[in-house]
């Protein structure tokens, strides 16, 4: 079967809130993403990380700082995966501990060849 690549662009709403994980939460977490990763290693190309730092739109009008722009999602990180399909990249990327859930989403989007 021929692989292809996507693009997994991880999202969640701008404003969250609520109380941080406890450190046993947060070893929970990081134990169901390590499963995870080991067992999609073949199909994960490039973990990405998470997008930090200053945001600027660059626009036909001009460059919009990120402090001046209003969204519903922010975008949180992105990975780029190998899959036969886009389904099975979906049924991957779903997999990913933290990125599908309450008010969090990815967006999984084939990159051309």
């Amino acid at each position: 079967m021929t692989t292809k690549k996507f693009l997994c662009l991880h999202a969640s709403a701008s404003h969250q809130g609520g109380a941080m994980p406890s450190a046993d939460e947060m070893q929970r977490m990081y134990s169901a993403f390590d499963n995870w990763r080991q067992e999609f290693a073949s199909n994960i190309l490039d973990l990405g990380g998470r997008l930090t730092g200053p945001v600027t739109v660059a626009t036909s009008a001009g460059d919009i700082d990120g402090a001046s722009i209003e969204a519903r999602e922010v975008f949180g990180g992105y990975m780029i995966l190998s899959a036969g399909s886009l389904e099975q990249a979906v049924q991957i990327a779903r997999g990913c501990p933290g990125v599908v859930g309450p008010n969090s989403n990815v967006t999984v989007r084939e990159i051309a060849a």
